[in-house]
This record gives C-alpha cells, sequence and structure tokens, in this order.
C-alpha cells in the first residue's frame, strides 16, 4: 500500500543550534507518530533500509547500542539492511553479524576504505551475488552486491561519503555515478554528508531519481541529530517505476 509518511518538523531553526541534547528530546517526541505511518512489509515487496550505526554507540557516543541497533532493525523489517559506520573488527562486530544472522539476515557483503577503522555491511535475507568494493579514497567505499536474478536482479551500493571537504564529497559521487550500472535496475544508498541542494547530491540526481522525488512525495526534514537531511537513497530509471514507498524510521 502506498502511504504518505508525514514528517515532523526539524527542531533546528534560526534561533535553535543543532545539539544533542535537543534532539533527544525532540525525538522522543516525534519518533512513534512517525514509524506508526510506516506501512508494514506485503508479500510482494522488497524493502531496502540505510542505517548509520554509529559505531555500535549511542547519540552522545558513551555507550554500547547493539541492543538497540537490534531493536530498530527488527521493528524495520527490511529485507535488506546497509549500514554505515560498522566497526570492521572485534567482539561486537562479531556480536552484531551473529545477531543479523539470528534475526534472518543471512547474507552479507562489506567494504572497508583504505585504513580505515568503519565500513558500510549490506545484511540481507536474500541471497548476494556480484560483491565489489571500490575504493573512494579519504578512507571511504562504495559496497555493492546483488539480489535476485535475471530480469527481477537489483543491484545495491551502500556508502558514506566524506565528512570534511566538499570537493572529496563530489568527486566520490562522480567515482560512484562513473562505477554504478545506471542502465540497470540499481539502487544507491547511505550518509552522504550532504544537504539536498550541494554539488554531490545535484551529481546524484542528474543520472539517477531520488527515491522521494520519484513518487512526488514530501521531503524528509530531517535524517540525523543535526536536525539535516545528509542520507538519501536513489535509484536507476529502470527501477523507479517499481518503489512503492520511502520513509524515514525514527530513532
Amino acid at each position: 500500500t502506498r502511504k504518505v509518511q508525514s514528517h515532523p518538523p526539524t527542531y533546528v531553526s534560526n534561533t535553535v543550534k543543532a545539539d544533542r541534547n535537543l534532539f533527544e528530546a525532540h525525538e522522543q517526541k516525534q519518533m512513534a507518530a512517525a514509524n506508526s505511518q510506516i506501512p508494514a512489509l506485503c508479500d510482494e515487496a522488497i524493502r531496502v533500509a540505510t542505517f548509520n550505526v554509529h559505531y555500535f554507540k549511542d547519540l552522545h557516543a558513551k555507550n554500547s547500542n547493539l541492543n538497540g541497533i537490534m531493536t530498530d532493525v527488527k521493528a524495520m523489517d527490511a529485507t535488506v539492511v546497509i549500514m554505515e559506520e560498522v566497526v570492521n573488527s572485534g567482539s561486537e562486530k562479531n556480536q552484531l553479524d551473529s545477531d543479523m544472522k539470528a534475526a534472518g539476515y543471512g547474507h552479507q557483503a562489506e567494504g572497508y576504505g583504505s585504513g580505515a577503522w568503519l565500513g558500510n555491511v549490506i545484511y540481507s535475507k536474500l541471497p548476494l551475488s556480484n560483491i565489489k568494493v571500490t575504493q573512494l579514497g579519504s578512507a571511504r567505499c562504495l559496497v555493492q552486491a546483488t539480489i535476485g536474478t535475471g530480469a527481477e536482479a537489483i543491484t545495491l551500493y551502500g556508502t558514506h561519503l566524506e565528512v570534511k571537504g566538499g570537493q572529496t564529497r563530489l568527486k566520490q559521487a562522480q567515482q560512484i555515478t562513473g562505477t554504478m550500472d545506471l542502465k540497470g535496475r540499481s539502487l544507491l544508498t547511505g550518509d552522504m554528508n550532504a544537504h539536498e541542494h550541494t554539488p554531490p547530491i545535484q551529481e546524484f540526481k542528474s543520472k539517477l531519481s531520488e527515491a522521494f522525488s520519484a513518487l512526488s512525495w514530501p521531503q524528509a526534514t530531517y535524517t540525523c541529530w543535526a536536525g539535516t537531511t545528509i542520507d538519501f537513497m536513489f535509484l536507476s530509471h529502470a527501477l523507479k517505476g517499481d518503489l512503492l514507498g520511502v520513509y524515514v524510521y525514527h530513532t
């Protein structure tokens, strides 16, 4: 069912600056109503989620949040979860892999930028093939994998662009669009560390369809604690006609 989500307003303004405590209080008031508008996943659909897991730490980067991550994963009920800021090794990474497998995500593809301790992981309930990792420089990468076969196959791409330096992000975006199969059934998602009208996002939009725009639905008001939208999902023109909905799950 195509159900449009009503996005809560951001808490930042000309007089209110980004603050983690203010964001936490705002989300506690907004997230139940926002999340209740996300429809259940039907048998015929595939749901893909992007999720920055903040190196397994809570909003304030103090305590482990593995239990919270799994609670959110189960609530989102996605077929595929593409995570950013996944720690590359250690007991918590092992626990996440184990918990995701127990939750039905028996297939994974992961990639880490050269020298990076954080990376991107595709966890999937469906088999993955054609796994590939492309280095983007600045300790960033693009991980890709295909679900399905034949005419129904979809190539998934997950990334997390550089946090500092707009020109670096633009070059990474250009490398990604140069790497992707733009004529096939492709989906790109991740934390782009860039706002809608900046050059990296415009690069993606010049060659792909942004998910909310593809449905002519209202854009997300924010996707991160800073009260802005930096997480996006883009579809190739061959895939956008299959899009049923796009939502922001609040945590």
